[in-house]
Parts: structure tokens; sequence; C-alpha cells
């Protein structure tokens, strides 16, 4: 698809350009008809004088005095195909092109790759195999079990379909000489025009077939199928960034390629386009100042192990969920409520960044209050917290490498506060953390069940106006 919309609009610029050529360069008979600008004879001598004088201009003058007043007409007359000029078209057509040119390329084009195709799949076909299923001790025997890789699949399909784009790609530059001969017999001059088209329409697709086996080369040069999801996103972000940077490249090379083909001068573009002056060049230098640091700070972030696309991020503004896609200016990011964020990557450069996908361990920490007519019980209460905790949370890490904590902490204004503090060996993220946590509330639950003791609400915080 974008090989066919590339191809559309060259051919459709290169059409267009010298149908322009065409308007502009027409002839007008009643300029180079010197007795259509001739005074009448009924005009007084007295007056002769100045009426010649106004249409007496240079010849040079008048092939430019006007750039489409008198000229449109004439290039509509061309265009109309009578009997005869179709008749001199054909001739000039059926001497120009030879048939066995247009048999070689139809069946280059559209008759190779079927004529291959068909023998592959009816002939070439692996070794009939004999599967043998014992049944009730009875050998089933199946022959003629046809076992082959799909076409598509092979080399022959990769190196026919080649050679038959390059005949459609010969078909279709066939197509526009054919139409500039009939445009040269009905009058213009497009001979140039033709040779350009056709360097045009080679060049796209020459570009297309580079960008195609770019990415082959890079999705094989970064496969990768194995069971390590960190190792395959890391494999997964260094594919996109060989794959954003040769893509530049490529274009830049197109374009380039593209310009010398259609003989365009870059420096007069650019010289028109600054003539108003300074002010140009210095909104350019600022837009593009710009864009270099969103490029860098891009690429820098994608060629780092700090991220990766599906990781759950938390940077130093708040901004805070799944990195959802990397790209070269900006980076997605999608939060619980399924809003995303657009965060231009030159601002995720100076931001400190925490990949909560990467940790090892989360934190679960609860404040317990308790009335004051059972501080007695506070010693008890704490160790039935710590005995529930550990034998009913396997994920939460109790051997002593990381803290768990179970202490009265403080005196409050109407309650004692005892503090819970235990890390858990899942990352704070996902599911596994949400279930371990709800399993240290249960298991404190559970603990103050049995010793028949009750929490005490926090008191309501009153704000005076």
């Amino acid at each position: 698809m974008m090989k066919s919309r590339i191809l559309f609009v060259f051919l459709t610029f290169t059409l267009l350009l010298p149908a322009s050529t065409f308007v502009l360069a027409a002839d007008k008979p009643s300029i180079n008809n010197p007795s259509a600008f001739s005074p009448p004879s009924a005009v007084p001598a007295t007056h002769k004088k100045s009426s010649t004088k106004m249409f007496s201009f240079p010849s040079s003058k008048k092939e430019n005095i006007s750039a489409f007043a008198g000229k449109i007409a004439p290039v509509l007359s061309k265009l109309y195909i009578t009997p005869e000029k179709a008749k001199n078209i054909a001739a000039a057509i059926r001497i120009v092109t030879e048939p066995a040119d247009l048999i070689f390329i139809l069946f280059v084009g559209w008759f190779l790759l079927p004529l291959v195709q068909f023998p592959y799949e009816k002939i070439y076909l692996r070794s009939d195999m004999t599967v043998q299923d014992d049944i009730n001790k009875e050998v089933v025997t199946n022959t003629a079990v046809k076992v082959k890789k799909p076409f598509r699949d092979t080399k022959l399909y990769f190196y026919t379909h080649l050679i038959a784009e390059a005949g459609q790609i010969a078909g279709l530059v066939y197509l526009v000489d054919c139409l500039a001969i009939a445009l040269e017999v009905i009058g213009f001059n497009v001979q140039n025009h033709s040779k350009l088209c056709a360097k045009t329409i080679y060049t796209a697709w020459l570009f297309t077939r580079i960008n195609g086996l770019r990415k082959f080369l890079v999705g094989k040069a970064f496969r990768y199928n194995g069971p390590d999801e960190k190792r395959r996103r890391k494999v997964h972000t260094r594919a996109q960034v060989v794959n954003q940077l040769l893509d530049i490249l490529l274009w830049g090379a197109f374009v380039s390629s593209l310009l010398d083909v259609l003989k365009v001068k870059a420096g007069v573009f650019l010289n028109s386009f600054f003539a108003v002056g300074g002010v140009g060049t210095l909104l350019l230098s600022f837009a593009s100042k710009d864009i270099a640091m969103q490029f860098v700070s891009g690429f820098a972030l994608q060629a780092s192990d700090k991220v990766y696309e599906g990781e759950e991020v938390q940077f130093g503004n708040g901004v805070k969920g799944s990195v959802i896609r990397m790209g070269i200016l900006e980076t997605l990011v999608k939060h619980n409520g399924e809003m995303i964020t657009a965060v231009p990557n030159k601002d995720l450069s100076n931001q400190r960044l925490t990949n909560l996908s990467r940790l090892k361990y989360s934190q679960v920490t609860q404040t317990l209050r308790f009335d004051y007519k059972d501080a007695d019980k506070i010693p008890t209460i704490i160790n039935e917290i710590r005995k529930e905790i550990r034998g009913t949370c396997p994920q939460v890490v109790t051997d002593g490498s990381r803290p768990f904590r179970v202490f009265w902490s403080s005196y409050g204004e109407s309650c004692l506060e005892v503090m819970v503090d235990v890390r858990m060996s899942t990352p704070p993220i996902g599911d596994d953390f949400y279930e371990g946590k709800q399993g240290v509330l249960m298991a404190i639950h559970r603990a103050l069940k049995r010793l028949s003791v009750e929490l005490v609400a926090p008191e309501p915080i009153i704000k005076n106006d």
C-alpha cells in the first residue's frame, strides 16, 4: 500500500509539472500573426500613428507578456482528439513499440509468479509420509499425505515476486512512454518529462525495496523468542532505535536522490524561501534546535536501559503509568484511569525516573490506632500480628534481609498508634502486589479478632475557615 501511494504521488507530480509547462509554452496564433494587430483602414491618418505604437511591441515581449491569458484555448484544442489524431497516435505508437517487448513485460510482470507457484504446489512436494496408528491392533496406513512449506514462505517466492514487481514497474513506464508519444503527436513536447517520470518511478520503487530489506534485516538481527520478558523488551527497544535511525537515513537519501533526478537546485529554493530576510533563518534555527533536542533525547532514552515499552514507571514530575510507546519526539504513558499522557522526550531527559517494573520488592505500611484502655494489651497485639503475618502471608519477607516491623510507634491525642511496616517480594505494581497487600490487611484483622480488640477510628480534621 505504501509503495503504491509513493508511486502515485510522484507520477502525479511528474505529469502535472509538464502540464503546466504546456500551458505556459502554448502558442497564441493571434500574437504571431501581425495582420491581426494592423489598424483598420477606416481609421483616420491622425490616429494611425498612436494605434500603431500601441500594438507594435517587440516580439520577445509577445512571448512573456502573459502567463495564461490566451493560452488555455490552444491547449484545450490540442487535447481534443479527432479521428485523424487518433490514427496518427496509433501509427506513432506502432512505430515506436515492439510487440515482443509488450509480451515479455506482460509475461514477467503478471504471469511469471503464477507459473512458478503452480508447479511448486502441485509437483515439488515433500516425500509422502506414512502415518501408522495402532488402534485395536490394526495398522491404519495413510499414503500420499502431502506435507509442504507454504510457497509464500520460501526464497523462491521472494525472488520471483521481486522479478515480477520489476516487470510491473517496467509496464508502468512503458505505459507512460506511450502516453508521451500520444502527447508528442498532438503537439506537446514531453520527451524530457517522460524520461523524468521513468526515473522517478524507478527511484521510488528502489526505495520501497531497500526499505523492505531494511525491515527484514533489522527484524532478523534483533529476533528473540525466549521466555525472558525483560530481554525481549530490551531487544524490541534496540530494534526500534535502529529502525528509526535507518528510516531517517533512507528517507534523506531518497529525497536527495529524487531532487537529483528532478534536477532541483536546493540552493535556489532555499534562497528564494529566505529572501524575506534573516527572520526566517532565526526562526528555523530555533525550530531546528528544539527538534534536534527532541531527537537526541528520544534516541538517548531508547538506547538506555532505563525503561522499555510495557513497563510501569514514575517520573519526577508526578507522571506515573505504563509506557505504551517510545517515539523519537515524545513518549506515551498510560495511567491507571486509562488516560494517556504524551510527554516530550526533552522534558523526560531532565526528570528523575523510577522503573517500578524492575523493582524486586515492595512496601506495605499501615498505622493501627487503639484505645488507651487497651494499652496493656499492646505487646500481645504486636506479637499476634507478627505471628499471623508470618504464617499466612508467603509474599512477605521474614528472613531478616528486609525490614519487618510491627511496633508501638506513638501516643496520639486520643489513641495509641502501632506501626506495621513490611516488605513483599513482588514489585509495587499489578495484581500480585495488591493481593499481597490485601493478605497483610486480612492477617491483621484476624489477629485482632482473636484478641477481641477493636480499632479506633482517627478523629476527623476540622478546618476553620
